[in-house]
């Protein structure tokens, strides 16, 4: 058995007991002051994995998302939220992730500064890619300064653990680390949900060497990350309808192995147009440069596109991603396409 790892049969079913336990946990409380949805989809991913030789699979993706507002003056407000994924790979492994913690802010000159602080934990198995199975804490900082009615300022600040549980081969597992290193999650719930793209993933040994004259790849145990993000963020409200937002970030993660190591720097932009409360799109950019301890260097870029039809509290939505990778290391490149469509619930 993996290092960390549960019984095949509690982690299959591991993730709907928390989802049922989010739903209830929110239902004991007074529903306006508690948000909660849920979200099912299918669609096909050309290369899960993100290794260089592709391998495709179609899926189905559930997931559920909640928060609830502890405490909310003009002082202060705290609130806690947790969500949980998962992700079934027909003819590949599946994978699930669990995440939850609390957040304080503090409006300041009548909400036109916001200090926000979060800290919370993360689960994350997988069945597809086993060397990427995780463990992390995390604390956030952000400030949003609301410059003008169509401007907002945020700058964010951040600290991740990542203890990986399973051996390794050099350069095994995704090539992002596992890092969470785009757009949101640095102290920014309080003001705006977002998201980065996800990075590239190796496969096997590629690029590292064998150190054994037999040709077999060396494996390494389960390594522990360091990670810090620095960013800033720019929304602007273009008109009642449409919005801009441009993002950048650099991070710098320090690994127990040396070859992991690396900087990185990102810069994206997102647009969504609203056509009164009906139908929204949502068009996302990035590049992403990495550069690692061991002379490597990765240039990597990620487009999205959402279409999505409102129908009151329910949502259905279409997209696609398109994620590429360009590596100077050996079997690090990969493509990566992945077209999606379902449905959605907030209470």
């Amino acid at each position: 058995m993996r290092r960390g790892a549960l019984p095949a049969w509690f982690t299959k079913r591991l993730w709907f007991p928390f989802f049922f336990s989010l739903i209830l946990l929110f239902r004991v409380y007074s529903l306006h002051a508690a948000e909660l949805t849920l979200t099912s989809s299918a669609g096909y991913d050309s290369n899960p994995a993100r290794y260089e030789d592709e391998e495709g699979s179609f899926f189905a993706a559930y997931g559920v998302s909640a928060s609830h507002r502890l405490i909310s003056t003009n002082r202060a407000n705290l609130g806690i939220a947790a969500s949980a994924s998962y992700r079934d790979h027909f003819s590949l492994g599946d994978n699930y992730r669990l995440e939850a913690g609390p957040e304080l802010s503090f409006p300041l000159f009548h909400g036109a500064l916001i200090p926000a602080v979060s800290v919370g934990a993360v689960i994350y198995r997988d069945y597809l890619v086993d060397e990427d199975e995780r463990n992390e804490v995390f604390a956030d900082l952000g400030l949003a300064w609301f410059a003008s009615r169509s401007a907002v300022i945020t700058l964010r600040t951040g600290v991740r653990r990542l203890d990986y549980l399973n051996e390794a081969s050099s350069y095994g597992g995704r090539a992002d680390g596992g890092s969470h290193i785009g757009r949101g999650g640095m102290g920014r719930a309080s003001f705006r949900n977002g998201k980065g793209p996800g990075g590239g993933q190796g496969q096997g040994t590629p690029g590292g060497s064998t150190g054994n004259t037999d040709g077999q790849p060396v494996v390494y145990p389960g390594r522990e990350d360091n990670l810090i993000t620095l960013g800033a963020d720019l929304d602007l409200a273009l008109s009642p309808s449409l919005s801009l937002g441009i993002y950048g970030s650099y991070s710098r993660l320090d690994s127990s192995r040396s070859e992991e190591t690396r900087d990185i720097a990102e810069l994206g932009a997102s647009l969504e147009k609203r056509w009164e409360d009906l139908w929204a799109a949502d068009f996302n950019a990035s590049v992403r440069s990495s550069w690692f301890h061991e002379s490597r260097r990765d240039k990597g870029a990620f487009i999205s596109l959402r279409l999505s039809r409102f129908f009151g509290r329910w949502r259905l939505f279409a997209g696609a991603d398109l994620s590429r990778n360009d590596s100077t290391a050996g079997g690090e490149s990969y493509t990566q396409v992945m077209t999606e469509c379902g449905v959605s619930c907030s209470y």
